[in-house]
């Protein structure tokens, strides 16, 4: 039987967000015949309605039969999980898997504000450096600095299904305190025979003007009945401009403060600078995946299977900052007075050398000089304010412009490889994987530019930068005439310098794990299951400097020859004329004189260029590796109409890791102490080990044919992050010297380092669902509640550092662990096909899901009284989607919400927040050549909402960062032959 194209509908993509659905690939022909022990596992589950025999081919033609698919899977889940699948990956315009994911209840995407794309996924408000991640059952690595996989490298090309499992039972990885993803590749018992397939498609970019493609290919056969191999590439890329408003120099308050260690109204805040950033980026992804599988006798197979992907990202960063400047400022005295005037309005008189004389006391200002006057000579602070101390208020009096550009290629690469199989002794099943894992994230050469000036004083007439807000998105800046003529004068930029840097990190994981399950034919007791793993890990990274190049003195960049094109349209003319963003600059003409050490543009020593392709700082290398070991014992019940399924899991996390030292002194300190006086900068190691044991329980009531509801009590961890626990540490002493300046001592100031000995978050969960199907599987209602409380928090941001005083003065600053967090949520799904409304109207569907949740656990910072939110916890998500099927005709309109959430705890209690997003995509595609040809076209973006809005507190008219891109419009054909 040849195979057939699925018919795709509008609905698939929000069908499997809200029930689960694996479906059938296309022309299916899969065994649907469960073993003995899982069907005993299941007990009453929908998968004893399936047929009992095998299926020769599974045609799956449009929305309706993959949602009668999705209410039969949804029955079977033993936890509480989502699954979507082949059918609904990429039909829907998504760049990657974390995109594609992001459309299932109660996840969220975090998206890369360069590129516009998805790269992390957050799983019921947990960040995404707290889920497990796997490819086939396999964990894969991760390469950069946390524990959150960057899913930009997966396309949702040639993936089978991404399952996200929200509650874990025994036999799953136990460090997932938000969820597990498992990313299912497909394999030639997946269809029926021979099987070949080709996707093609052509992306514009509106904003850019820019196009991309993608292609992807798969083959398939069956040699006899045992033997299968599937093979699967795909190559795209992908072309984009991204626009941004950035608040340079951050918010500050009007009135001066101390530090950010206090509590203000951020409706005082006051704009600092602004920025405007152009990202202009080139995207390439490529890929394979191989899959070779044996069966033979009964219920036994071996497998091979191997994939590689490749994620690259060539970028070009333009910038643009106008900012006020900092200048000098009388001190009071009692920095807490808060009754003194403006020092404008207290001169009394002129000095021909200590400039203006202020009508204050020694007892209000600071008498830097000793004269007994108040002068601009004790001008000896430094801020924006009329003065250093609580009576100072915002009075900007300098300017201070840049412009830049940073140019870098970012290589991703994903690779894993397993052999395994699975074999029946009886009773017993037994399953087993050994597998190899490798991630590497390198950049390997990245350059960058700046230009510009920075004075203390007024600029043509110009007392600091005063800011409007026509739009609390665009901020506008506002000069004097000669203060906007100067702003696109190149030679008002001196060339600063130039540098390029290098970074690389890498990880390799080599897994041993096996699962034997025991069945049972008679009594509540339906199988037995246990099994181990050994997981050990190996991470390396590195960095270094590859040019630090000074400009010859006075060297502008109307005079380097290194201009660009105008860029004028900005924001589509919100930002023109006067604020305009003006030239952007030559990233290859900066290139090309940062690798020659271009004479004419840089200071070299002696003639000799200071670029060196091969430099890696011996103090930024990192070391770390890590053993797990595991083991776990379940068991499954039946009592009447309920399941019980409870366990417990085992880990043991062993950890060495090999970071550098460095110690701040100067050489003739060095040179005076003893010998051993100090410890030396070098490489060090530490260890350290943890256990973690996991108890669970699981039940499932079926009460009626229509009703199942569902709880469980289960508990998960998670590791620190790496650059948590293996970061380095560095001590700074404080010299002591006599009265001629010899050293006679040092003293430890401070030290800052990172902590392997943190322990990890553990969480206890509680999870209840509720699940009635609609007669005839035209649909189905669901809800969950779920409430995690959290010890050992830890809060995901820098600001995780607290800074200690011991008794000795010395000031520690390491990563600590917090006490708790509690997470609570309610998610709600709906699903109709709506197949009993007259014709034309029986096409119609819909799909919808919505999360509402709330959380709280303590702050990093120490003087905090409240209990913020998590960091990327939005506070809701939904996602609609309404789909029209007929005839052939598929269109489908998809809105996905994503409410507010804290993206960064700040200074003052007035943290970094992300405004809502709502995206529209939509979807229109016909069937040809017998429902072997499929001709889409589909619109990203269709309302051209932003990409990325940031906030400087809860209101919109704080903006930190703002974001766009635009629309891209996609257009090609899926064959399969």
């Amino acid at each position: 039987m040849q195979p057939s194209v699925l018919c795709y509908a509008v609905s698939t993509s929000l069908a499997f967000a809200a029930l689960g659905l694996v479906p059938a690939q296309r022309a299916l022909g899969q065994d649907t015949t469960l073993p003995a022990a899982e069907t005993a596992e299941q007990g009453r589950s929908a998968a004893a309605n399936l047929p009992s025999g095998p299926i020769d081919e599974i045609v799956v033609y449009g929305a309706g039969v993959q949602q009668e698919r999705a209410i039969d899977r949804k029955r079977e889940n033993k936890q509480i999980s989502d699954v979507i699948g082949s059918d609904a990956l990429g039909k829907l315009p998504e760049s990657n898997v974390a995109e594609s994911a992001a459309r299932l209840p109660g996840l969220n995407v975090i998206r890369d504000q360069q590129t516009g794309e998805g790269a992390y996924l957050s799983i019921r408000g947990l960040d995404a450096t707290l889920n497990s991640y796997s490819i086939n059952g396999v964990r894969m690595g991760q390469s950069g600095s946390n524990r959150a996989m960057r899913m930009q490298v997966l396309p949702p090309d040639g993936v089978k299904s991404i399952e996200v499992s929200k509650t874990l039972t025994p036999d799953m990885d136990g460090d997932a305190l938000g969820g597990a993803v498992n990313i299912e590749l497909p394999n030639a018992f997946d269809y029926d025979g021979a099987h070949m397939s080709t996707s093609v498609d052509g992306a514009y970019h509106e904003r850019s003007g820019r196009h991309g493609n993608t292609v992807s290919v798969a083959a398939s056969n069956l040699f006899g009945d045992n033997l299968g191999v599937y093979v699967g590439a795909y190559y795209g890329s992908r072309k984009s401009v991204a626009e941004e408003t950035e608040n340079e120099g951050d918010w500050m308050p009007y009135l001066w403060v101390p530090d950010g260690n206090e509590y203000i109204d951020s409706k005082s805040y006051m704009m600092q600078g602004l920025g405007l950033d152009l990202f202009e980026n080139e995207l390439e992804r490529y890929g394979a995946n191989v899959s070779i599988d044996l069966k033979y006798g009964d219920d036994n197979s071996f497998h091979v299977r191997g994939q590689h992907n490749r994620y690259r990202d060539e970028e070009t960063h333009n910038y643009f900052d106008v900012r006020t400047h900092s200048s000098a400022r009388l001190v009071q005295t009692d920095p807490n007075r808060t009754d003194l005037a403006n020092p404008l309005s207290m001169v009394i008189g002129q000095d021909a050398t200590l400039g203006r004389i202020y009508g204050f006391t020694t007892a209000d200002i600071v008498d830097a000089d000793g004269d007994g006057r108040i002068t601009d000579a004790d001008r000896t602070g430094n801020g924006f304010y009329s003065m250093i101390g609580r009576s100072g208020t915002w009075d900007p009096e300098g300017v201070r412009l840049g412009r830049g550009v940073e140019y870098g290629v970012e290589e991703e690469t994903q690779s894993t490889f397993s052999i395994g199989g699975e074999n029946r002794f009886g009773a017993w099943l037994v399953d087993y994987d050994v597998a190899y894992a490798r991630a590497e994230s390198e950049i390997p050469e990245i350059y960058g530019l700046d230009a510009g000036f920075r004075q203390s004083t007024p600029w043509l007439g110009n007392r600091g930068i005063p800011f409007s807000f026509p739009d609390p998105r665009y901020p506008q800046w506002q000069f004097n005439q000669a203060g906007f003529a100067g702003l696109y004068d190149l030679s008002n930029y001196p060339i600063g310098g130039a540098w390029a840097e290098s970074e690389q990190s890498e990880n390799e994981q080599q897994t041993v794990q096996f699962n034997v399950t025991r069945a049972f034919d008679a009594g509540a007791f339906q199988s037995v299951k246990f099994g181990g793993k050994y997981t050990t890990s190996e991470r390396d990274s590195r960095s270094g400097t590859l040019a630090s190049l000074d400009a010859i003195d006075g060297l502008t960049l109307a005079q380097s020859g290194l201009a660009g094109r105008n860029y004028s349209e900005f924001f589509d003319g919100e930002y023109s004329g006067g604020h305009g963003f003006g030239n952007v600059l030559s990233a290859r003409g900066v290139v090309n004189a940062i690798r020659s050490c271009d004479a004419s543009i840089f200071v070299n020593d002696n003639g000799t260029c200071g670029f060196d392709a091969q430099a890696i700082s011996s103090d930024s290398r990192v070391q770390l590796e890590e053993d797990v070991t595991a083991a776990y014992l379940m068991g499954t019940w039946r009592f009447g109409d309920v399941e019980v399924i409870g366990g417990v899991r085992a880990e043991r996390t062993e950890l060495q890791s090999t970071t550098y030292r460095q110690v701040d002194l100067p050489q003739d300190a060095l040179a005076a102490l003893p010998p051993g006086q100090l410890p030396n900068n070098g490489y060090v190691s530490q260890t350290h080990s943890y256990n973690n044991v996991l108890p669970s329980l699981h039940l499932s009531w079926f009460a009626n044919d229509n009703t199942i509801v569902r709880g469980a009590v289960w508990t998960s961890f998670t590791r620190p992050e790496y650059s948590y626990i293996a970061g380095g540490e560095q001590f700074g002493y404080e010299v002591l010297r006599d009265a001629g300046g010899n050293v006679t001592g040092v003293r430890l100031a401070s030290v800052n380092r990172s902590n392997l000995k943190l322990d990890p978050q553990r969480a206890l969960n509680f999870d209840l669902s509720y699940e009635y199907y609609l007669n005839d599987k035209d649909g189905m209602l669901s809800a969950a509640l779920y409430h995690k409380r959290i010890k050992d928090f830890l809060v995901v941001d820098a600001s995780l550092e607290r800074d200690v005083t011991d008794d000795q003065g010395v000031q520690i600053s390491e990563p600590k662990n917090l006490d708790s967090a509690e997470l609570t949520g309610l998610e709600l799904g709906y699903t109709q096909r709506f197949r009993f409304l007259p014709e034309p109207f029986d096409g119609l569907g819909l799909v919808a899901n919505i999360t509402l949740q709330d959380s709280e656990g303590d702050a990093a910072a120490a003087w905090r009284t409240d209990r913020p939110s998590f960091v990327n916890a939005p506070d809701r998500m939904w996602n609609v989607i309404g789909f029209y099927e007929k005839a052939g005709w598929e269109t489908r309109l998809s809105i996905q919400h994503t409410g507010e959430y804290i993206e960064d705890p700040r200074g003052n209690g007035v943290d970094k927040y992300i405004q809502p997003t709502t995206f529209v995509d939509f979807s229109l595609s016909k069937l040809f050549a017998q429902q072997k040809v499929r001709m889409f076209v589909e619109v990203t973006n269709l309302t051209e909402e932003h990409l990325y809005w940031a906030t400087r507190g809860r209101a919109e008219a704080f903006q930190k960062d703002y974001v766009e891109a635009g629309r891209t419009y996609n257009v090609g054909f899926n064959w399969v032959f």
